[in-house]
């Protein structure tokens, strides 16, 4: 009899053993891709003209269209085109990249697409990291930096025309600009609008 308990104690010990791995939960990555879908962006980040030292502004919106469990994503960025050049349109790329979603850790390069590939090339590498509805980091590993911020898709052209006019205030920049508008936040588009159209600073 004592050996039979001994040997149902010792195979349930077992039992137990190995359940135990199978009862621990598995962490769950920090953010989904249900975050990053669909969603699009604007921003600036420092371009340059001729020569990496002739360091200039550009500015930039995107949609991510996809994000797969993995993290890889796919969609497509407008960009300012550098002052004096003959095509003054903005320049449409398509875009690859990867986002942990446990690190929120953002990788991205795009290619212009034009009608001859002979002439399509590629545009900075962008490495940085998502955190609180911003993305921010460096171009091509070099001290260039970038700054995106989430915005509604129906007004991102919009909001990047205003701030490629200096019209989006400072403490508004890189703000989740899909939430609604505060009054105070209106307030400030509307200084920095008086602002640029009387060419004059408004002390407060």
């Amino acid at each position: 009899m004592k050996k039979k308990l001994l040997s149902l104690l010792l195979s349930l010990t077992l039992l137990f053993t190995l359940a135990i791995p199978c009862l621990t939960p598995t962490a769950s990555a920090a953010y989904s891709p249900g975050i990053f879908t669909g969603s699009s962006w604007y921003g600036r980040y420092t371009g340059w003209n001729n020569s990496q030292d002739n360091h200039m502004e550009r500015y930039m919106n995107m949609t991510i269209t996809s994000c797969d469990a993995q993290g890889n994503i796919t969609g497509t960025a407008y960009v300012t085109t550098v002052p004096g050049q003959s095509n003054s349109a903005w320049i449409n790329y398509e875009f690859r990249g990867t986002i942990d979603l446990n690190t929120g850790a953002f990788t991205m390069q795009g290619t212009k697409k034009l009608s001859s590939s002979t002439y399509n090339w590629n545009f900075a590498v962008f490495r940085g990291t998502y955190s609180s509805s911003k993305i921010t980091g460096t171009c091509d590993g070099s001290d260039r930096t970038f700054s995106f911020g989430l915005v509604s898709g129906w007004a991102k052209d919009e909001v990047t025309a205003a701030d490629s006019l200096g019209l989006i205030p400072d403490t508004l920049y890189g703000k989740d600009l899909s939430q609604p508008i505060t009054r105070a936040e209106f307030c400030a588009v509307a200084l920095q609008l008086y602002e640029n159209l009387a060419k004059t600073e408004v002390p407060y």
